[in-house]
């Protein structure tokens, strides 16, 4: 199988790590992009269809969607929180999409991407502008596969400082528009900024001025905020966005309120109702909700007509202040309290939090658990102002309280306020008729309490007490969290709060930044600045309680390790003057240190705890305190490898193979040395030189256990076996050392070492006290064991290890997997079904399951799950036992219907539809088969996932297998092609709108349908636009894509009939791959596992898309014996041969063109120039010149 980056092939992870390198060059985490992914499909999803309808007669929404209009790229959408601009703008994106592809513009090629500033993000963002372009150009990359390829290739020359180092405009300059591509003709992107009202002032005008400045034409932009935060950002631009088309969304938003509400109140025969709310609802839909949801409770409650239309009328319309009025007369002194800090975390933290970190905060608050469960507390004391989502977490109500807490302001106290309210004492004593000795005893008594401190004070009963109300404003939350955060970081840790201390460590800079604001931080009285600083000065010393509460998290995101913390928090509040006032001279000194040699010097005690956390304790995976101490270390200023690093590893005499390795990494990247950049393994030796240095690390087994992990981790087998062998050396290594070096050696290929080695860790769990971990660990290295010696071709052993992994853990269905598939691949299928029909009939710890049927709802859940159940159906095909499967997979697919998620479903009945088409020995039941596909298809394009769509792009792709057999073979009537054709195309064209991508997928089979039936060129007008892709990479002066432009090529030569010149364009496309220093990545999809190589020939289906075969397989394809259910017998193929052969007979720089075709072999053909030969491809399918070309003519003529 040729892995394409262009289309979506049967092993969509190539194309994932593609995507993951290019996210890793952009510093953007690949879990955001699909976050953001989600988000557009949610609220695509909810949209109402007509939303929107008045667009087509918008003067201004016209002229920015036309392309060839001369006007500003960003159509600005504005209006109030709840007004619904996130809906309306991606009805825009949608229209906006439909328009650049409808019938007279069906050349034109688009792609859109958003991003959405929201409060609730994750974790804190430090260049929160910068990271959404970053994220808009992943996004672009991700769906548009030209765009990826150009892309990937403008990066992997840059390191990932150097873009994370570009302004804003530069930035946008550099990823929006197409790496190195000369003409932009009928290319089209849509860009959506979802709710810029969320970035601070400069930061929206930032990003405003950036896109105007530097959008192409092809580019339109779409931006959502309020009218403050236009106006802000209007002169920022060539013309100013107060002059940009601009479109104030309540003044248009009635008839989709109006749509809104006749669905909402569908069932309700309330026609006045429905007339008057749109109307008092102002545009605004939240509050159009609200009402709703007053009006669906007093339906309920069987109130009249009358009484719903006062509530309509505005009489109990959101009232925050009212609901705040009314908490604060019902609630007790206490429970204020502890709602107040309830909203402090709800409102102001960074992602919402789950009920037992809001219990760990409140137990902060008052130093004792609660009596009354939260969620209790929330459901019915604060249901008014809270609320608790499914996951547990607890929010806010609605948005309407965010925006009144965040509003109100801190009563800033004077400077001498305190001093005013100092409690002054005074005392008069009257001294009438007594004598002198009664005075001095008296005095002598006082006296003596006031120096004895003998007073007995007790609390006054009468005087004024506290009145508590609701409050959490936007210093004192800040403030309260960086106090709670603090606590956790510098005192003891205690049960009842650790789950805190994650955030306390990912977040506690954010919170830090707000507060050093000028307009918030002028609220803080210099006691509270003290603290702070303080607090911030003994952090870094309170290693001990930052270990006990040290996270993966902390270590991935290295939040402290950022330059903004250094510079743009911590350095600003360690410059204050006031608020350093109060430090001792020790600390003074200290500080002075600090601000010499930067915030990182302050961490290196932290540093040599991680570094300890690396090489002295197992509690993390190896590689991420590395991660952490490199990056520490960078900050640091140590650029190089000193001696000492160069010899961590290696003896005094230099005989090691880490230092010769070394020495040749330095020579091999040469460029990277002369930019200071070091390579993985002198980074791993100075941390680990730095480590045994600073942190007293001691060399013993484990020390050099976790550097072979390390060095594992990083592809670095040789030297990792190196540090393996070292850990072995000591003695009364445990096992783990014998394990890590079998790992190093199967990385390093060496299966047979490994096998050796993993005997030693079998042998070692046998002869340990049986144990419920110990027993796991067992079973698992067996099953590792069992998989190594099947690569090497050692299936008795293979199978010996299994049945042992399955004696020792009886319930591990991986290992009876693994047991059929070796057994099956070993030819001894009787021993397969042996296996299968005593799992038939043992228990399994589920009651009333078999182990069968236990084993197939684990299945379902595994990600080649198809695979595996093909497999299974084939073991018992021929036999009695395939009608028990089949019953077993029809009650897995019953209880997973009412158990699991509809993408575990529609793979499943996916599956079953393959076994009932093309497992069965009884009478084919096609149309059970194909109604289960269109089923799985349906569930996979309802779905919002990815991964649905893909298999609901495979389930398509079987209703097509099975129509082209019937048209093939001439058993279906005019009418009944015509008919699966209608239903063929709407398939495709509803994944097309779905997604592109796996819609694209769908296009080349439909391609060859149409070729099937007579009608070419409605399938050459079908891939007009992934032909004008293939051309325009190969019209960019980047040569290194140029066999992604091939094979872009050869797929729609391929799937339009012209058979001859796609076995062309497959040759270059092996030959630029060779050229540009490709890994081989052909495998045959008939999963033989044989080795292919450049050298080899392949078969490559004309019908399905990325399918090739080895011969063997193919033969078996034909005649049924084919494990894998892949494509049909009745496809027709092409032979490709040997790239490397044909390319000695072409010699460099042309091409063998024409000759004959016999069996889906060429014959003869003649050798052009491919130049000539790619000429004769653009004039054959109507594709004009590119700019490039024109240029590169002109100059010579």
């Amino acid at each position: 199988m040729v892995v394409k980056y262009v289309a979506a092939s049967s092993d969509q992870k190539e194309r994932q790590d593609h995507i993951e390198q290019i996210c890793k060059k952009l510093s953007v985490e690949t879990n955001d992009i699909n976050d953001l992914e989600k988000a557009f499909l949610q609220i695509h999803g909810d949209s109402q269809e007509p939303t929107g309808s008045w667009l087509d007669d918008n003067e201004v929404y016209k002229k920015w969607a036309d392309l060839n209009a001369e006007c500003d790229p960003v159509l600005w959408l504005s209006g109030e929180s709840g007004t619904g601009k996130t809906h309306l703008a991606f009805t825009i994106l949608n229209s906006f999409m439909k328009r650049v592809s409808s019938a007279e513009n069906n050349s034109m090629r688009d792609s859109s991407a958003f991003y959405c500033y929201v409060r609730y993000e994750k974790r804190p963002r430090d260049d929160t502008v910068k990271y959404s372009l970053r994220g808009i150009a992943a996004q672009l990359a991700k769906i548009n596969p030209v765009y990826m390829k150009q892309l990937s290739s403008h990066l992997e020359s840059k390191e990932n400082s150097t873009i994370k180092q570009r302004n804003v405009e530069g930035l946008f300059k550099e990823l929006i528009v197409p790496p190195k591509k000369n003409d932009v003709s009928d290319i089209a992107y849509v860009l959506l900024f979802d709710r810029m009202d969320q970035l601070s002032d400069h930061e929206a005008r930032q990003l405003a001025s950036a896109v105007c400045k530097s959008s192409p034409s092809r580019v339109r932009v779409l931006m959502t905020g309020t009218g403050d935060t236009l106006r802000f950002c209007s002169g920022s631009t060539r013309r100013g966005l107060d002059l940009a088309p601009h479109i104030h969304v309540v003044e248009h938003s009635l008839p989709d309120i109006e749509l809104f509400v006749k669905t909402k109140l569908k069932t309700a025969k309330l026609y006045k109702v429905r007339e008057d709310l749109p109307r008092n609802a102002k545009g605004n839909f939240e509050d159009a909700q609200q009402i709703i949801e007053q009006v669906s409770d007093a339906i309920e409650s069987e109130l009249t007509e009358e009484e719903i239309l006062m509530i309509v009328g505005g009489k109990t319309l959101k009232d925050v202040q009212r609901v705040i009025d009314e908490l604060n007369g019902s609630l007790k002194a206490p429970e204020i309290d502890q709602l107040n800090e309830l909203l402090i975390w709800v409102i102001y933290a960074y992602g919402w939090l789950e009920e037992d970190k809001l219990e760990a905060a409140l137990f902060m608050r008052t130093n004792r658990k609660p009596f009354v469960p939260l969620r209790k507390k929330v459901e019915d004391k604060y249901r008014s102002i809270l609320q608790t989502d499914e996951y547990g977490s607890v929010k806010e109500k609605n948005d309407g309280f965010v925006e009144f807490f965040q509003k109100s302001i801190r009563e800033r106290k004077l400077d001498n306020e305190d001093a005013k309210n100092d409690p002054k004492i005074s005392m008069t004593i009257k001294i009438d008729r007594v004598n002198q000795s009664q005075v001095q005893r008296f005095f002598w008594d006082l006296s003596e309490k006031v120096l004895l401190d003998k007073f007995a004070f007790t609390a006054s009963t009468s005087g004024p007490e506290r009145t508590a109300k609701i409050s959490a404003n936007m210093t004192e939350a800040h403030l309260t969290i960086i106090k709670r955060c603090f606590n956790l970081l510098l005192d003891e840790l205690i049960p009842e709060t650790a789950i805190l201390g994650e955030y306390a460590l990912n977040c506690l800079p954010a919170h830090l930044e707000v507060l050093r604001d000028a307009n918030i931080k002028k609220f803080l009285l210099p006691a509270e600045k003290q603290k702070i600083v303080e607090s911030l000065v003994s952090l870094p010393q309170s290693v001990d309680t930052v270990e006990k509460h040290l996270t993966e998290s902390f270590l991935r995101f290295e939040r402290w390790l950022d330059e903004r913390f250094e510079f743009g928090i911590v350095k600003g509040w360690l410059h204050d003057s006031e608020a350093t006032s109060s430090l001792r001279r020790k600390e003074r000194i200290w500080l002075k240190q600090v601000d010499l040699e930067g915030w990182h010097f302050a961490l290196k005690d932290i540093a040599r705890m991680i570094a300890r956390q690396w090489l002295c304790s197992r509690r993390f995976d190896a590689l991420l305190p590395f991660y952490w101490i490199d990056s520490w270390l960078d900050r640091m200023g140590q650029k190089r490898a000193g001696d000492a690093a160069s010899e961590t590893l290696a003896e005094n005499d230099g005989s090691s193979e880490m230092e010769s390795n070394q020495d040749r990494t330095k020579d091999d990247n040469g460029d990277n040395d002369a930019k200071g950049i070091l390579p993985t393994k002198a980074r791993i030796a100075r941390a680990a030189a730095w480590a045994e240095e600073e942190a007293e690390t001691t060399k013993n087994s484990l020390y050099y256990e976790r550097l072979g992990y390390t060095y594992l981790d990083e592809d670095e087998s040789e030297c990792s076996i190196e540090a393996f062998v070292k850990a072995k050396g000591f003695p009364d290594n445990p096992w783990q050392v014998s394990r890590g070096l079998a790992e190093a050696y199967a990385a390093a290929d060496k299966k047979n070492m490994a096998v050796k080695e993993m005997e030693l860790v079998i042998a070692s769990l046998r002869n340990k006290e049986p144990a419920i971990d110990q027993a796991d660990c067992l079973a698992s290295n067996l099953f590792d064991s069992a998989m190594w010696h099947q690569d090497l071709g050692h299936a008795p052993e293979a199978v010996d290890y299994l049945q042992e992994s399955i004696r020792v853990d009886p319930f591990c269905y991986q290992s009876y997997y693994q047991l059929l598939k070796t057994l099956l691949d070993s030819n001894t299928e009787s021993e397969a079904l042996t296996v299968l029909n005593k799992m038939n009939t043992a228990p399994a710890t589920e009651l009333g399951l078999t182990k069968l049927e236990a084993m197939f709802r684990a299945l379902v859940e595994w990600p080649d799950s198809v695979e595996c159940f093909e497999i299974i159906f084939h073991i018992t095909r021929p036999h009695s036992l395939f009608d028990v499967i089949l019953q077993t997979f029809e009650r897995t697919i019953a209880f997973t219907h009412e158990s699991a998620t509809s993408s575990t479903v529609l793979q499943l009945r996916l599956v079953y539809g393959v076994a009932l088409a093309g497992y069965s020995t009884q009478e084919r039941k096609l149309g059970s088969a194909l109604d289960q596909w269109r089923k799985s298809y349906e569930l996979g394009l309802q779905s919002r996932a990815q991964k649905d769509w893909f298999w609901a792009c495979k389930a398509a792709s079987r209703i097509f297998n099975l129509y082209y057999s019937k048209a093939k073979s001439l058993q279906s009537s005019a009418k009944e092609v015509e008919s699966n054709l209608t239903e063929l195309q709407n398939l495709t064209e509803r994944m097309q709108m779905r997604n592109p991508r796996y819609g694209e997928n769908l296009q080349l089979v439909l391609a060859s349908f149409y070729g099937s039936i007579g009608k070419q060129e409605a399938a050459r007008q079908l891939l007009l636009n992934r032909m004008k892709s293939g051309i325009d990479l190969l019209s960019d002066d980047d040569p290194e894509n140029d066999w992604v432009g091939y094979i872009t090529i050869a797929d729609v030569l391929m799937h339009t009939g012209d058979d001859l010149n796609a076995l062309s364009a497959q040759f270059l496309s092996m030959v630029g791959r060779r050229a540009s220093h490709v890994p081989c990545l052909i495998t045959c999809d008939g999963r033989c596992n044989k080795a292919v190589s450049w050298k080899d020939s392949l078969w490559f289906c004309k019908i399905w898309e990325d399918v090739q075969l080895h011969d063997e397989c193919l033969t078996k394809l034909r005649e049924g014996t084919l494990t894998h259910f892949v494509c049909g017998p009745d496809h027709d193929w092409l032979y490709v041969s040997s790239s490397v052969e044909e390319e000695k007979a072409t010699g460099e720089g042309n091409v063998l063109i024409g000759g004959e075709l016999q069996d889906g072999k060429r014959l003869g053909g003649q050798i052009v120039p491919i130049k000539e030969w790619l000429d004769a491809i653009k004039h054959d399918w109507g594709i004009e010149k590119s700019v490039a070309d024109v240029q590169i003519e002109e100059s010579k003529s």
